[in-house]
């Protein structure tokens, strides 16, 4: 009884999180008609789909801030994606940042609400941390990574990142193999649509829809998941639960 309540809410919950809407318009999926017969990367974007019901249950938590760590990864996080740098494209990786916990999120340029929402959010929550403890707003290293490379150049996903606040790095993968590892690792869902079909990188045709998932993640300096966060928490709340979180240094 207390599992199915448990469900309940947190199925409730993901409706009213917009997941409900966001799981609606990939159903597409649904319509193949054998796995076996989907390219490579369909196969990702339906296991990747498979997540989905976990996020709701973790939702469940949404009134306390943080996420459980249900879908957290074993192995500590690595990546290789490219930063802008005096103008140019460089590579970095979970190492080009020691020191520092890692607060990713995924997103794209032209996002209409949710990745604005998110990155106003970090924005805000650097400014609480700058002026209540500045020692917790120097450990974190916001990062922004693109899913839609197809569109998003190094340079769009910088700009775009940096236009909120200047610390947040907007990084892209140098190819899809790099992206959906990255994604794979996060836990994270993202795919294309056009006119209610799914459809499938790199031979994306004009005019595709993008949809991602909301979560954003932070990562301690030895690259473990410490805690996931879920969609529009609000900068204050964020700030709040990054004290709780990061240690304060002496």
């Amino acid at each position: 009884m207390t599992n199915f309540v448990v469900l309940f809410v947190a199925l409730g919950l993901a409706k009213w999180a917009g997941l409900a809407k966001w799981a609606k318009s990939v159903k597409s999926v649904k319509s193949v008609k054998s796995v076996k017969s989907l390219k490579p990367w369909s196969m990702t974007f339906v296991r990747q789909l498979g997540v989905l019901s976990l996020g709701a249950l973790s939702l469940g938590a949404l009134s306390l801030g943080a996420l459980p760590l249900a879908f957290a990864q074993a192995a500590p996080l690595t990546f290789s994606l490219t930063q802008l740098t005096d103008g140019k494209a460089t590579l970095v990786t979970e190492k080009s940042f020691p020191n520092k916990h890692l607060l990713i999120a995924v997103g794209f340029t032209g996002c209409p609400d949710i990745c604005p929402t998110t990155l106003l959010d970090i924005k805000n929550m650097l400014a609480i941390l700058d002026a209540e403890s500045a020692s917790q707003a120097a450990q974190i290293q916001p990062l922004f990574v693109t899913i839609d490379p197809a569109r998003d150049s190094v340079d769009d996903v910088s700009r775009y990142a940096a236009y909120f606040d200047s610390r947040i790095i907007g990084l892209r993968a140098p190819d899809w193999d790099t992206l959906d590892a990255l994604v794979k690792q996060l836990r994270a869902t993202y795919g294309y649509q056009v006119d209610g079909k799914a459809v499938y990188p790199p031979d994306l045709p004009e005019h595709y829809t993008v949809y991602h998932s909301t979560h954003f993640y932070l990562y301690g300096p030895d690259r473990q998941l410490l805690t996931v966060y879920p969609y529009n928490l609000g900068g204050a709340r964020l700030a709040a639960q990054i004290q709780q979180a990061i240690p304060v240094s002496q």
